[in-house]
């Protein structure tokens, strides 16, 4: 067996244009992040739990991603990319004292319990509205600040209050290390 990255590579060299990747999105995070770096279609026939990718993006089961395959339909999406590592689904920030920088035109300087998400395609679990927001082809990314549920008698959060911006960059700087997970990972 081959590491992934040099299969992909040594494939692109001998002229194929299209990866399909057999498996959950455990399978299709770890090719994207090759793939995104070479000038291929990517596809995805969803085998096993946890595919939430490939629902959100409509293939709902391994039939229909081999019906879609071999219709030939392809359709360029956005990805976002956070520190040399690609995403096509989202990035949830831990809590913790941070400031976001979008577009350098604002600062969020968010609560230290608020739950931070970035998201590209409609997050499967959120209590918030979110219409009009999360089109994987409109060129836009889209940060989620949800209040954390209330932890004291005193303080109320609304279930479905928070924030939806959309923006092409940003930056988030923390003065502590902060664990981030990408598309899951």
């Amino acid at each position: 067996l081959r590491d992934t990255n040099q299969l992909l590579v040594d494939e692109v060299k001998n002229g194929i244009k299209t990866v399909i990747v057999v498996g959950n999105d455990k399978s299709f995070a770890e090719v994207i992040n090759i793939a995104a770096k070479l000038d291929v279609t990517l596809g995805i026939i969803p085998v096993g739990p946890n595919n939430k990718i490939a629902t959100t993006l409509g293939v709902g089961s391994s039939e229909e991603a081999c019906n879609i395959i071999a219709a030939r339909i392809v359709e360029k999406v956005d990805l976002g990319k956070a520190n040399g590592i690609y995403f096509l689904s989202s990035i949830s920030v831990a809590s913790g004292n941070l400031t976001i920088d979008c577009e350098n035109k604002f600062r969020l300087t968010p609560q230290t319990e608020d739950q931070i998400s970035i998201c590209n395609l409609k997050p499967l679990l959120t209590t918030m509205n979110h219409s009009g927001h999360f089109n994987p082809k409109d060129g836009w990314l889209e940060i989620i600040i949800e209040p954390a549920a209330a932890k004291s008698f005193f303080k109320k959060v609304a279930v479905g209050q928070g924030s939806v911006i959309p923006f092409k960059e940003l930056a988030i700087r923390s003065r502590e290390s902060l664990p981030v997970m990408t598309d899951g990972k």
